[in-house]
């Protein structure tokens, strides 16, 4: 279960500011049945299936204006220690694991550019890192045209390479795909489809 709350500001006339912050609680669960491991007396295999759950929290800012945003997000905020030993084991052996949620911290940054009255062109960011792990750094750029078709292109700094189409129903629903050209682990295909809650006008209610 999570609960989200957020809380949205002006700068100026323009420019907004918004904050969310999130909180509940995550499942983990070690399965020991079935599982093919070298050692087979391996002490860490004695007793039955491990369940922990702990709290967890997710914090997050967007500044944005008319065709631009920038912000931060920080997943896994509390990094809480998992524990996944047996709960004999670490009583016997007086350990515990040091295995933890590791906080991650995401910038993103997106700007739309309008070349005229059909076309814009939009190039984003989005920088990920995590303790003891290599920075990921995906670059983006989207071309739209007349707010329902769209394509892009996506580039990773380990050298994978996506191209993206879709298209905009009525201004409501939303269908994409999506090709990895070049990921590590071959190439692959996504599929999107996507339902826009759009409020309605006074006079749409009044017809109805």
């Amino acid at each position: 279960m999570n609960k989200y709350y957020t809380y949205s500001f002006g700068l100026s006339k323009s420019i907004k500011m918004a904050f969310a912050l999130s909180g509940g609680v995550t499942q983990f669960k070690i399965t020991k049945e079935g599982l093919n491991i070298e050692n087979q007396n391996d002490p860490y295999m004695s007793g039955g299936d491990v369940v922990r759950t702990l709290p967890d929290a997710t914090f997050g800012f967007n500044i944005f204006g008319d065709n631009w945003h920038i912000g931060a997000a920080l997943p896994q905020l509390l990094s809480a220690n998992l524990n996944l030993m047996d709960d004999d084991f670490s009583r016997i052996y007086e350990s515990e694991s040091e295995g933890s949620l590791e906080r991650h911290i995401y910038i993103l940054g997106a700007y739309e550019h309008f070349i005229n009255s059909h076309w814009s062109v939009e190039p984003s960011l989005l920088v990920k890192t995590v303790a003891e792990a290599p920075m990921q750094l995906d670059l983006g750029v989207k071309t739209t045209y007349s707010d329902n078709l769209w394509v892009g292109m996506n580039y990773r700094n380990n050298g994978e390479l996506s191209a993206l189409v879709g298209y905009s129903i009525q201004e409501r629903y939303i269908i994409g795909y999506s090709y990895d050209m070049m990921s590590v682990l071959g190439p692959s295909h996504e599929f999107m489809l996507g339902i826009r809650f759009i409020e309605l006008e006074k006079s749409d209610i009044l017809k109805n």
